[in-house]
């Protein structure tokens, strides 16, 4: 089906206050408290809100007692200080960001690696980070998406201001975002970027990829789910980080985000060059105690903290 599709960054641009209202986009016959109450499970404690100072919202993940994966657009907008990322009800100031070496900016969005780490000024001590993926490909399977954006409901999108409260659902991984061609022709698209799709339960009409099926509590990110993470149980039965969400697309200019038939896109976390990255970049647990109050090497394209 030829339609006209809009690519969308997912910051919330506009700086929201957190609200204590549900969050998250949900079948518009199904209720958005299901995915407030999945977000609490302890398996996503590491999940939080990141506040871009005078610029937006985002999201990010702990996996480090200091540190915070998230997306390198959400990170490139503003100096490490002025990046807060809140969870467990607390905030914490950003010391130092770094992207993946292959990150071409927000520009180039569609060409992968939008990942990022932050380095905090402080350690989180009270929350267990979260582990990452490193696994085999996942496409086809279910994957939860754990942010803090906007809410809304699949019938009418997302709705402004409704930021700050963590919600999580599933969706079906349909495609490497490679395999879009015929949808988004004489775009430069990566096979590092991971591909889910919005299915109504009343039409097929605007499914995109994948089986147009949805699921009983099919979800969907909304802006400021930037940088959140896509989970994947693992075959140890964790619950682990396989993606970070980056870019969406709308069925035709003028749409709300967050309507059935659009497409939400994350960078695989599970790639053996972001792996090699975020292991050289984040220290070994052992010698985190030690290392902590220090500045760290930067490693490729990272931005030292600036005032």
């Amino acid at each position: 089906m030829t339609t006209h599709i809009r690519i969308l960054p997912f910051l919330s641009i506009t700086v929201l206050a957190a609200s204590t209202a549900l969050a998250g986009v949900a079948r518009h016959d199904r209720t958005l408290e299901y995915h407030r109450q999945l977000a609490t499970q302890s398996q996503f404690q590491a999940a939080g809100g990141l506040t871009i100072q005078g610029v937006g919202f985002g999201s990010g993940t702990l996996i480090a007692p200091g540190w915070v994966l998230t997306a390198a657009h959400a990170t490139e907008l503003a100096p490490a200080n002025r990046l807060h990322f809140t969870i467990n009800g607390r905030s914490y100031t950003g010391a130092q960001t770094y992207e993946h070496p292959l990150w071409q900016g927000t520009s180039r969005i569609t060409e992968g690696y939008d990942i990022a780490l932050i380095r905090l000024e402080d350690a989180v001590e009270d929350v267990t980070p979260a582990q990452i993926y490193r696994g085999s490909e996942i496409v086809g399977r279910q994957a939860m998406l754990v942010g803090a954006g906007l809410i809304g409901y699949g019938d009418s999108g997302q709705i402004p201001g409704t930021t700050g409260t963590l919600h999580a659902g599933l969706n079906t991984i349909d495609a490497t975002a490679n395999q879009l061609g015929a949808i988004l022709p004489g775009i430069p698209l990566s096979s590092n970027n991971l591909v889910i799709d919005f299915d109504s339960p009343d039409s097929s009409f605007l499914n995109r990829t994948g089986s147009s099926n949805p699921l009983d509590h099919e979800f969907f990110p909304g802006q400021g789910d930037s940088g959140g993470a896509y989970w994947i149980q693992d075959t140890d039965g964790q619950w682990k980080l396989a993606s970070i969400q980056s870019w969406g697309t709308l069925n035709a200019v003028g749409d709300n985000f967050g309507q059935y038939g659009h497409m939400a896109i994350s960078a695989k976390l599970y790639e053996q060059s972001v792996l090699s990255w975020i292991d050289s970049t984040v220290p070994a647990p052992s010698t985190l105690a030690l290392l902590f109050p220090f500045t760290f090497a930067a490693a490729r394209r990272s931005r030292i903290l600036s005032t």
